[in-house]
């Protein structure tokens, strides 16, 4: 018979397995940001990426400008001279980007990085990605274990840690990862505060049963909860549009549990997010209302990137309905499938009845459907990564079930377990430190994906260390060397002041085109949406001379050509 720890026994230190994964995660994590050699006794970490100059030297602005001011950046007119400079962009909230540039200015006085100047360092922004990544590990499982036993919450936050896409944003100097710590706090506040406290034996929240509906609905969640969460909500806010999915999700779970008992937390709840919100950003009340609609319908007037989808380019709007759920599945490693699917399946009797699985299963579901309509979807997982965190804790309960199937049939059941938490592990080994260009069993693995048509390399980060030792040993000093492709005009920029070898070699990086550009050195990334493709590349006389690659495919290419061809 399956035995569960009853909860008096299972109480004591739980948070310290969570809390020495996440001290472990973080740690792994900080040996391995570096993209140039900034910190030549760590190990190689992501290349620069497209998007995090923007987040950095934003961070950088408001650090600044809080310094400057402090507390009296929330005075109207203060507010008016700081967010209305030339150097303000408004395209995300403030929060996330504080967040970088507090820890880019922590780490410049406790690990700074070595022949870099200016007035942000990429490298130094991401140690609050991987502080944020880190916190998030030990929220999860800290949660888990207290609802689902100690084992679950190991489990749960070994799984997060051992899902690559996640462990390969936590480098990044970008709002990925900092939302979903945000998000984080936003949903296990409401699932921990929100519904009636658990009295019952963690063996009622593994088990098949259901629990009791009256017993959930006959306690009101109280004024104090509402807004402590909200509070949460309104950090949310702060960090990226993403925020909208959370409110209806829930309500609709609120009225679901509670009735019309929901609707007063339910005010108290969003009012609470929306005052946080806010007082939280100046730049909203400099023109009311037409600064709040013009971030509000930002996601939706832009401009449209590609997204190539086994082996279609599809405008971002056009992409088909499956391709979140395609991509979900198929950057996880497979053990994580299983064990995820596991949980969820065991769990499925507490779908309409116990208010904590509701919610976990609503806030994973809601943003995959949501990119599953006609919203813009792009850049793989990078949209709907919250996703990822409620399947963390049902692929804890899935090992629970695991772990007790093996007690049942197997004498040292500990070392099944642990075999399956090796082949979770595995996948941050084979493509590191390119994570954003794993994917898992499902699809077989990196070459299979490549072989299906699935997007490579799609931030760039293969131009890291190691390509530029490649680059070293090929190109000459102060030669000229294109890249393809460029998706804004800063990410050209950002190569040169945020690496050493750019710098040392005196390369003159440009930006390529097939009709006009005369360097003979070339460097690309697989980004097949925009990438010229092989073909096209040998037409006007290039051959590859140098790879990045894992699992034999490759993630970035130096090619090199004798003379120029110039097509007409």
């Amino acid at each position: 018979m399956t035995q569960h720890l009853h909860p008096d026994s299972d109480h004591q230190r739980i948070w310290l397995g969570p809390f020495l994964i996440a001290v472990v995660t973080l740690i792994a994590i900080l040996l391995t940001l570096d993209p140039s050699t900034s910190w030549p006794r760590g190990f190689e970490g992501p290349g620069i990426t497209l998007d995090e100059s923007f987040n950095v030297q934003m961070g950088a602005f408001y650090v600044q400008a809080l310094s400057a001011y402090g507390g009296f950046i929330f005075d109207p007119e203060i507010a008016r001279e700081v967010f209305t400079t030339d150097g303000y962009n408004p395209d995300h909230p403030p929060l996330g980007r504080i967040w970088l540039g507090i820890f880019q200015e922590l780490a410049a006085k406790s690990l700074p990085a070595t022949g870099l100047t200016g007035a942000f360092i990429t490298l130094l922004a991401r140690t609050g990605s991987a502080v944020a990544f880190a916190l998030t590990v030990f929220v999860i499982g800290l949660f888990t274990s207290k609802h689902f036993g100690r084992r679950a919450g190991m489990i749960a936050a070994l799984a997060l840690v051992c899902m690559p896409r996640l462990f390969g944003h936590a480098h990044l100097a970008s709002l990925e990862t900092v939302l979903n710590l945000m998000w984080t706090l936003a949903v296990l506040g409401i699932a921990q505060t929100w519904p009636k406290p658990v009295t019952q034996s963690h063996a009622s929240h593994l088990s098949d049963q259901p629990s009791n509906l009256s017993d959930v609905a006959s306690a009101t969640p109280t004024a104090l909860a509402a807004v402590l969460t909200g509070v949460l909500l309104g950090l949310v806010a702060l960090t990226k549009i993403q925020f909208v999915l959370l409110p209806p999700v829930v309500i609709v779970w609120a009225l679901w549990f509670w009735r019309a008992k929901a609707v007063r937390p339910i005010a108290i709840w969003g009012t609470t997010g929306f005052a946080v919100f806010w007082l939280g950003w100046p730049w909203l009340w400099l023109k009311i209302p037409d600064n709040l609609l013009a971030f509000l319908g930002r996601s939706t007037d832009r401009v449209a990137l590609k997204c190539y989808y086994f082996g279609t380019i599809y405008a971002d709007r056009d992409v088909p309905w499956h391709y979140p759920w395609v991509m979900f599945l198929a950057t996880l490693p497979l053990a994580l499938v299983l064990l995820g699917a596991w949980g969820f399946v065991s769990q499925r009797k507490q779908l309409l009845t116990d208010p904590r699985i509701a919610l976990l299963v609503l806030t994973m579901l809601a943003p995959l459907c949501l990119f599953s309509t006609s919203v813009a979807v792009y850049d793989g997982e990078r949209l709907f990564l919250p996703s990822f965190i409620s399947w963390a804790i049902f692929a804890g309960i899935g090992g629970t079930r695991l772990y007790e199937l093996l007690h049942a049939h197997v004498r040292r059941p500990a070392i099944g377990l642990a075999a399956a938490l090796l082949m979770m592990l595995s996948g941050l080994f084979s493509v590191g430190p390119y994570w954003l260009s794993y994917y898992g069993g499902l699809v077989g693995g990196l070459r299979g994906a490549s072989s299906l048509g699935l997007e490579i390399n799609y931030w760039g980060d293969s131009f890291s260390r190691s390509m530029w030792e490649r680059v070293a040993a090929h190109v000459p000093d102060h030669e000229a060397i294109a890249v393809a492709p460029v998706l804004h005009q800063f990410h050209l920029r950002e190569i040169v002041n945020q690496n050493i070898p750019v710098q040392q070699h005196g390369w003159r990086i440009e930006p390529f085109d097939p009709r006009f550009a005369r360097a003979l050195f070339l460097l690309t990334y697989e980004r097949r949406a925009d990438r010229q493709t092989d073909a096209e590349l040998r037409a006007v006389g290039f051959q590859p001379i140098e790879h990045i690659q894992r699992q034999g495919v490759p993630l970035g290419t130096l090619w090199k050509r004798e003379k120029v061809i110039l097509v007409k």
